[in-house]
């Protein structure tokens, strides 16, 4: 209730503090002022102990004690006596993900998910396989603890039908790092995503806001594909310049313009007047409503220990095949 909002509220001005402090270069101001939030009891999660760690590794601060204090506190936030499920790897599923980049010194990595896999077991994957499940077998277990059981080295995630980028890390000082530079906005992604109509303009910015707060998402057409006998369709390049929930899907289906497939902010714009082609409705076809539409990370790029990494995944083959008949139906 209102005591839970408070709480909420308190959470997230001590991140804010925290990352000023961090971006100052204060990391004993910024330790302090987390272990004096949670006098007051408010708990320290996973972004704020990433926070206080990274700002004392940037400082060149030995991190070992405080990565295993705050391993002990994720630990004790899980829940206990759970048992962990056993996961068959099939070696279709493994072959499905693409190793994008496996960098063991630094303790990063990052994995091409596949379209229609969960990044991790906490989304409720039942039996099913998770892209946590494929990365501890390609990884032999070696990523880090710091985001809990389920979520071992996942630093970002994409939602089930979302294909793409996915950053990992190896290590708990290589998470905190990472972590930190998602909250401050540092990593710029990519993606690429179909979505109903024709955009006229060649690229703008959204500014509508989410969850309440500020949001930003810069796009670019790519190529639209017109039809007097069916629904058209634009290609587009999408950066979000904030982390909002479902933010590419919302933000798109603001400017009436949803993406293909999309049946939940969908509702909320007006339907095209003319039916898509045979090669859409084939494709949406192959899963329930909800469950399929086109959105790809296609490139992330950040900075770890000083050096900048660019990582890039090419469109999966049903995307790009889809495309191919689009074009080769709308002539």
């Amino acid at each position: 209730g209102a005591e839970r909002a408070r709480r909420g509220r308190a959470a997230s001005a001590m991140n804010a503090s925290a990352s000023a402090f961090a971006r100052m270069g204060k990391p004993r101001e910024c330790e302090d002022l987390m272990r004096g939030f949670a006098r007051y009891g408010v708990t320290p999660d996973v972004v704020t102990w990433s926070i206080v760690i990274a700002a004392k590794r940037r400082n060149g601060d030995d991190v070992g004690l405080i990565v295993e204090e705050a391993l002990a506190d994720v630990r004790r936030g899980s829940r206990a006596g759970r048992k962990k499920k056993k996961v068959y790897i099939h070696e279709d599923v493994r072959a499905s993900v693409g190793v994008l980049m496996d960098d063991a010194d630094d303790g990063i990595a990052a994995l091409n998910k596949p379209a229609g896999m969960l990044t991790h077991a906490s989304e409720g994957a039942g039996k099913s396989a998770t892209l946590v499940d494929v990365a501890m077998d390609i990884f032999s277990g070696c990523l880090s603890e710091l985001n809990g059981s389920d979520k071992r080295g996942v630093v970002s995630r994409l939602d089930k039908p979302t294909s793409g980028i996915v950053i990992l890390a190896k290590t708990d000082a290589a998470h905190a790092e990472l972590c930190t530079q998602y909250y401050q906005r540092d990593v710029r992604k990519t993606y690429v995503a179909l979505v109903e109509g024709v955009l006229t303009d060649k690229d703008g910015e959204i500014h509508t806001p989410l969850e309440n707060r500020p949001a930003t998402s810069a796009w670019k057409r790519i190529a639209t594909f017109e039809s007097t006998s069916s629904a058209s369709f634009s290609l587009v390049q999408v950066q979000p310049k904030s982390g909002r929930y479902h933010q590419i899907r919302q933000h798109m289906a603001s400017i009436g313009h949803p993406l293909v497939g999309d049946v939940v902010y969908r509702r909320k714009t007006s339907s095209p007047a003319k039916s898509p082609p045979k090669c859409v409705v084939e494709a949406l076809s192959q899963g329930k409503p909800g469950t399929i539409f086109f959105l790809h990370c296609a490139r992330v790029s950040l900075v770890f220990n000083g050096r900048e990494r660019v990582i890039e995944a090419p469109l999966p083959v049903a995307f790009e095949t889809l495309l191919a008949r689009i074009r080769s139906e709308m002539k």
